[in-house]
């Protein structure tokens, strides 16, 4: 009886460890992240700018969709949508409110939400190779190639070290 409470409690305690230990944090996820797709952007450039607006359209949306699990969902937002397929999520977009309307907070924040979820944002800033398809003056090449894949742009006329948006992770927490 007591060899089967002991071994019964080392797989519950193994259990934990591999679960606990297997889902890595928000900020962890938004670096792999960020890591992907500036990899991904820094090729593309590579090829001309042109080609890094199709690296956003086509390789951002994988590299979030490869994060995510079904107890895991990452992405990135804005209220100045490029991709309408970025659409914030109810309470990512409540935030996104209060970044536009107050003092733009430079630090990343946790939400508790409903169902024993939790909530995770990192604000994004422009930098300066941001401007090349971000910024007020835009070549007409890359004009062009934004008007092509996103008819609807919203994400210009920007500068260096504005607001832009977040990445986001929403987790099951228990």
């Amino acid at each position: 009886m007591k060899i089967s409470a002991i071994i019964m409690a080392v797989v519950s305690l193994l259990f934990f460890v591999s679960t606990t230990m297997a889902q890595p944090s928000p900020e962890q996820l938004i670096g792999q992240f960020q890591k992907a797709l500036m990899k991904e952007l820094k090729q593309g450039l590579q090829q001309g700018p042109t080609q890094a607006i199709k690296v956003c359209q086509i390789k951002a949306p994988e590299i979030a969709a490869q994060l995510s699990t079904d107890q895991i969902a990452i992405g990135r937002s804005t209220t100045r949508l490029r991709n309408p397929d970025n659409q914030a999520p109810h309470w990512v977009a409540e935030i996104l409110d209060g970044y536009q309307t107050g003092t733009p907070i430079k630090e990343s924040q946790t939400v508790d939400l409903l169902n024993g979820k939790q909530g995770y944002i990192k604000p994004i800033y422009i930098r300066q190779p941001c401007l090349k398809c971000h910024g007020t003056t835009i070549a007409p090449d890359i004009a062009a190639a934004l008007n092509e894949y996103y008819p609807n742009d919203q994400a210009t006329g920007y500068k260096a070290g504005d607001f832009r948006g977040v990445f986001w992770v929403e987790t099951q927490t228990n």
